[in-house]
């Protein structure tokens, strides 16, 4: 394209300089008016020429390319989008095995909370972000947001799948003085002379005690580690100041003991002092 750009051009101006220069082999004095509008135009038409045709490398650079089989291959630019969105899946998914593989990171789980939420998958975010918390990882700006979303102003909603422990909480009196409102209550169920990792963890602040729990499947840390592979569990109310589980207050609890999932009654918590 730019050969024949440079040929056309070449031509142009060949055939202005003859006309221009043919009076001044003549008789006449006077130059043709015709010269006069040549010699204006062959610029114009050069500029106006380059214009049209630009550079090749940049109209191959931003429009389609046909390849050789025929099919369309779109520009650099308008690849972009497709290549992010197949990032963050390749992402999600390596992520997604990791913690598989390490159940207990809480940062992990924060993480996938939030990759989750970003693609509007908004139960799962809940999900793992509630395994997030078990693990004493919390964002309180994200989990209003997912209580917003949800129409939730307790606790991000989970259908209940497989055997459930339903029951209540409440704080004796003596110690509900002693503790701030904003205080965070953590409800889990572990398994019976097994892992040390809860089954299923609800989450609430003091401030709503008492209230009624659901431990269920839904609720599962580790896919596989549920409630309803459980034969035996304990299911313990534990405050924690700093919102961390790991940390809770030394001393202030409530312990259901050994229960048959099977034949779980309704449980009455009721948080204490031990001595």
């Amino acid at each position: 394209m730019t050969n024949l750009f440079w040929i056309i051009a070449a031509g142009m101006g060949a055939v202005a300089l003859m006309i221009v220069t043919r009076p001044l082999t003549s008789d006449s004095t006077r130059l043709p008016r015709i010269a006069i509008v040549v010699a204006l135009l062959v610029p114009a038409l050069a500029l106006s020429l380059y214009t049209m045709l630009g550079t090749p490398q940049a109209a191959s650079s931003q429009g389609n390319v046909m390849s050789d089989n025929g099919e369309v291959a779109t520009s650099s630019r308008s690849s972009t989008a497709p290549k992010k969105v197949d990032s963050v899946g390749n992402m999600l998914e390596r992520l997604e095995r990791r913690l598989e593989g390490e159940p207990d990171d809480a940062g992990g789980w924060l993480l996938l909370a939030r990759s989750y939420h970003h693609l509007d998958r908004i139960s799962d975010a809940g999900v793992a972000y509630e395994k997030a918390v078990a693990l004493g990882k919390t964002d309180t700006a994200f989990e209003k947001l997912l209580r917003a979303e949800t129409g939730d102003t307790k606790a991000v909603d989970h259908s209940s799948t497989g055997l459930t422990i339903k029951g209540r909480v409440s704080i004796a009196d003596e110690v509900a003085v002693e503790i701030e409102p904003m205080a965070t209550v953590f409800v889990f169920a572990k398994a019976v002379n097994g892992s040390a990792m809860p089954l299923a963890v609800v989450r609430r602040s003091v401030s709503e005690l008492p209230f009624e729990f659901a431990l269920d499947d839904s609720l599962a840390m580790v896919a596989g580690m549920t409630i309803s592979s459980a034969e035996q569990v304990e299911v313990s109310a534990k405050i924690s100041s700093t919102g961390n589980a790991m940390q809770p207050d030394e001393g202030i609890e409530a312990n259901s003991g050994a229960i048959k999932v099977a034949d779980a009654e309704y449980l009455e918590l009721q948080i204490t002092r031990k001595k």
